[in-house]
């Protein structure tokens, strides 16, 4: 293989790591791999891959790259600036995931058992998103997520409004019962 060959290999990062991305972007799993485990060659792009795979709707290759072996973040991070940076990779991708409707890589997203993304990230951004495109499962996954959830009322109430605007009638019940059972709890 090209990146196991010498040193004068191939370089996964090469261009600023636009191979690891252009794999993500096609959902080229054995390219990905083959990226992230040439441990010589420190990749550059892992939030850009990762955000990219996710617009697509590459569950497989988003599972792939948070689940990739340490040597992937070219960053010499001090205790606790991973996590942080691995946080906000995810919330970019959850994002780019809301965006395009891709329920199930959402609820990977929100659900990942390190570092998982917010669903209430940038003041509940996720769900006016969400609520833009009419997609309901996404709306009730960032309503309902166990940790973090996204507030019916976030924004000051723009989520609401924008599904009136749009006329979609069942976000905008499903807003209206959650702010509603937020306001009777006193969250």
């Amino acid at each position: 293989m090209l990146l196991n060959a010498d040193q004068h290999a191939a370089h996964a990062d090469c261009r600023g790591g636009q191979a690891l991305v252009e794999a993500a972007r096609g959902g080229h799993a054995e390219l990905v791999h083959m990226f992230l485990n040439a441990p010589q060659h420190p990749v550059r792009a892992f939030g850009q891959a990762l955000m990219k795979a996710a617009h697509e709707g590459h569950t497989k290759i988003v599972g792939i790259l948070l689940n990739g072996p340490q040597h992937v973040y070219d960053i010499a991070f001090e205790d606790g600036e991973l996590d942080d940076f691995l946080r906000e990779k995810r919330e970019c991708a959850l994002m780019s995931a809301v965006e395009g409707g891709h329920t199930e890589m959402v609820r990977m997203l929100l659900n990942a058992p390190d570092h998982p993304a917010h669903a209430d990230c940038d003041d509940g951004l996720a769900l006016l998103a969400a609520v833009q495109k009419g997609h309901i499962e996404v709306v009730r996954l960032l309503l309902y997520t166990p940790q973090n959830a996204a507030r019916a009322d976030c924004l000051g109430g723009k989520a609401l409004v924008r599904a009136v605007e749009l006329g979609h009638t069942n976000v905008v019940h499903m807003l209206r019962r959650n702010y509603a059972a937020w306001a009777k709890n006193g969250i």
